[in-house]
């Protein structure tokens, strides 16, 4: 028996109604209408996420799960659309389980993808799941007093459709850009999921590859390792001009010096670790690398080098050195940064020299 059917089983058990009744066979959700999330499992439905949207972080977690219990559960209902009308507007689809949801899965209608509230909506899942588990143990015991305690203060969570009749991506934008504003990246996904990259003639590798790469690395490192160059660090302002300026949009997703970039980072990565790679100077130093190199040979050749290089037995031995850079610590925050910086950038100057010499 799973964690939802035991707790409706002991609500029934001891006549209480947290969400309302289960909806009728034939009777679907219809905007303008909230329903609890018992009721709506218990009617058979499922919940989905769309592929591009935000990764559930473990603090804003905690502090979800503290504020909803507080309150005794959702203040704002958890913003939901259908998987059907999701994949006619071309959207990703995943469910909370994982599975890729496609026009050929089961009962499209009864799988709700939550376009706003991912936070909420798993916080609200744990809760349960602890619940459960605290249910079980006061049953062993013998509490019943205990057991309609649990009962009665388990949070309600709630889901509604969008009022708005606008498309989903315009909807996801606008609604998390009012609540906590997005950073560069999340509208770069936002560019990504409105515009179709063959009617405009552009192709979004590149871009695809730094929406999927910041999660881990960060926003800045990973716009220099896929251009290689510094002066394309892209704003969340440009980002948002460039969904409606051609010009910006080729300019943001130019593949100039991506492969090259791409090669480097994924060599270095696996010698160094992400913990290394994600930090800005390491780029910044490849990218300056590259400038002095290439006054005597070409680009291509110097890039092919550097890939060498990180991939050779000396940087890789050097590992637990960079990370014990990494980690310094001191009163004045500011000046380790900027020391911790310079103690990488003067070990892979180091190393380098060595590289070229020992060739």
């Amino acid at each position: 028996m799973s964690d939802i059917e035991y707790l409706t089983n002991k609500f029934q058990e001891n006549n209480i109604n947290p969400d309302g009744v289960p909806l009728s066979e034939n009777e679907g959700i219809k905007r303008f209408w909230i329903y609890g999330y018992l009721q709506l499992i218990n009617s058979g439905y499922n919940f989905g996420l769309l592929a591009i949207n935000r990764h559930v972080k473990s603090a804003p977690l905690a502090k979800k799960k503290k504020s909803i219990k507080k309150a005794h559960g959702v203040i704002v209902p958890i913003l939901v659309q259908t998987a059907k009308k999701c994949l006619d507007e071309g959207l990703g689809i995943r469910l909370v389980s994982g599975e890729e949801v496609t026009e050929n899965t089961p009962n499209l209608d009864h799988i709700l993808v939550i376009i706003d509230g991912q936070h909420r909506h798993q916080s609200m899942e744990e809760i349960l799941h602890e619940t459960v588990k605290d249910i079980k143990k006061a049953v062993e015991k013998g509490e019943e007093e205990d057991v309609k305690e649990l009962l009665n203060g388990f949070p309600h969570s709630y889901y509604t459709l969008p009022l708005s009749d606008q498309p989903i991506h315009t909807i996801l934008r606008e609604c998390n850009d009012a609540t906590k504003p997005w950073g560069g990246t999340d509208f770069l996904v936002s560019v990504l999921l409105g515009i179709d990259p063959v009617k405009k003639g552009v192709d979004f590798k590149m871009l695809n590859w730094v929406a999927s790469t910041t999660t881990d690395c960060g926003d800045t490192a990973t716009w220099l390792w896929a251009t290689l160059d510094k002066s394309r660090i892209y704003s969340k302002a440009y980002i948002t001009k460039a969904a409606e300026d051609d010009k910006k949009l080729k300019e943001l997703a130019a593949t100039t010096d991506f492969e090259n970039g791409k090669a480097i980072y994924n060599a270095a990565k696996a010698s160094l670790s992400i913990d290394v790679v994600k930090l800005k100077c390491v780029p910044g130093w490849v990218i300056d690398l590259i400038k002095k190199e290439t006054e005597n040979q070409g680009k291509k050749q110097v890039c092919e080098n550097i890939v060498k290089f990180f991939e050779s037995k000396d940087v890789m031995d050097a590992k637990d050195m960079f990370r014990a850079f990494k980690s310094d610590t001191d009163k004045d925050k500011v000046a380790v940064k900027r020391t911790k910086d310079q103690k990488i950038e003067d070990k892979l100057t180091e190393l380098w020299e060595q590289y070229k010499n020992g060739k």
